[in-house]
């Protein structure tokens, strides 16, 4: 009976399965009327998958393979990529409201747009608006999104509109391969893009101004709290893990190596991981708190109110998926011409995933 040589996954070494390895064979040598099989890569990978190799030739140009028949199994999938890290800072709160006799004209409460805060930098444009002054209409255009302030002192400034946008989804990786010519260690690359941060959320608006004047240019007030900022975008998830080559033969610095008649079956790649989730975005700042002088001299007090508080950041966009390995039924690498005679060759499928990925009977083989 013609012999078979079934490796299975427990012989797996490097990241990759072999079920025939020759090695430093520089006189001729034949191997005849056998059968290879190297069984499919199941189970989760923790980094990018597997990959399946039936026959590794690795500076052995004297081989011969004659009459043998090699089918590589499916190779493993790429791990799913990680989470995105939490952004554990919340928005900048509001600053609270103050309450005092004073020269001049005081300053009005503006809604904090969280330039400062400590893990993002929130565009001003993305800032709440100042609170009203005695009912007139405070300085400043509204931006974009912006909560109002407020117009009574009744009332505290709006919140922050709520941030209904996401990150975008990271690019796909691209699937590409490089083999060590001394060791024959088999290299891949094709991890997904990180998805982008998410939008940060939006101000709350300033709380409501009181300004009593006293004469020779005094002033009793009490200036509303300031919004308060928005939370950060959440960051995105990171990509996933591109998945295994399945690979009939792998000749390594072997010119001269000859296979005939024979059949070289190559399995399916691997699929890419998918892209890890994106993170929640962080809280909105709560708005500061109005202020009050009690017993003030016309009126008797003096108030202001609270800021609005500001929205929560979007969340992070998921990270692309990892490219998918290929299916070669016989690759060369730093190896001359080897044109198999009278020998089938056959692919599998292509693994899912990123881009780059091929199913072809030769690839560098001259």
């Amino acid at each position: 009976r013609r012999p078979i040589w079934n490796i299975g996954p427990a012989s797996l070494g490097d990241h990759v399965l072999v079920g025939l390895r020759a090695e430093h064979v520089h006189r001729t040598s034949i191997v005849a009327d056998v059968t290879v099989v190297t069984q499919a890569i199941g189970g989760a990978s923790a980094d990018a998958g597997a990959s399946n190799v039936g026959v590794l030739a690795l500076d052995a140009p004297g081989l011969r393979l004659f009459e043998v028949t090699v089918v590589a199994g499916a190779a493993q999938d790429g791990a799913v990529g990680a989470d995105g890290p939490v952004v554990a800072s919340v928005g900048v709160a509001g600053v609270n409201g103050k309450a005092n006799l004073a020269s001049g004209a005081p300053p009005v409460a503006a809604g904090q747009p969280g330039t400062h805060n400590s893990a993002c930098d929130i565009p001003q444009t993305q800032g709440g608006n100042s609170g009203n002054i005695n009912g007139a209409s405070a300085p400043g255009s509204p931006a974009p999104g912006g909560a109002a302030g407020a117009s009574t002192v009744a009332e505290a400034g709006a919140d922050g509109a709520p941030q209904t946008g996401v990150g975008a989804t990271g690019n796909g990786g691209a699937s590409t391969s490089a083999v060590d010519a001394v060791t024959g260690v088999l290299t891949l690359t094709g991890t997904g893009d990180t998805g982008s941060q998410g939008p940060h959320g939006y101000g709350g608006g300033g709380g409501y101004s009181s300004v009593n004047g006293i004469g020779s240019n005094l002033y009793y007030y009490a200036v509303g709290g300031s919004g308060g900022a928005g939370g950060c975008g959440g960051l995105g998830g990171l990509g996933g893990l591109p998945g295994g080559w399945s690979i009939g033969i792998l000749a390594v610095s072997s010119t001269g190596l000859e296979i005939r008649n024979g059949s070289v079956t190559s399995g399916n790649g691997g699929n890419g991981g998918a892209g890890g989730p994106g993170a929640a975005g962080s809280a909105g700042g709560r708005g500061g708190s109005g202020a009050i002088i009690q017993n003030a001299p016309n009126p008797p007090s003096i108030q202001s109110s609270a800021g609005g508080k500001g929205s929560d950041g979007g969340a992070g966009g998921p990270g692309g998926v990892g490219a998918g390995g290929s299916s070669v039924a016989v690759y060369c690498s730093a190896s001359g011409t080897i044109a198999p005679a009278g020998t089938t060759l056959k692919t599998g499928k292509v693994g899912t995933g990123g881009s780059g990925k091929k199913a072809v009977t030769t690839l560098g083989c001259g």
